[in-house]
């Protein structure tokens, strides 16, 4: 359980960074 919680939040954490970085500056 908790292995697969870690792994769904850095799935999000990795996403949002992503995100992020795709943003224009």
């Amino acid at each position: 359980m908790y292995s697969q919680n870690t792994g769904h939040y850095f799935k999000q954490t990795s996403h949002s960074f992503l995100m992020y970085q795709l943003q224009p500056t």
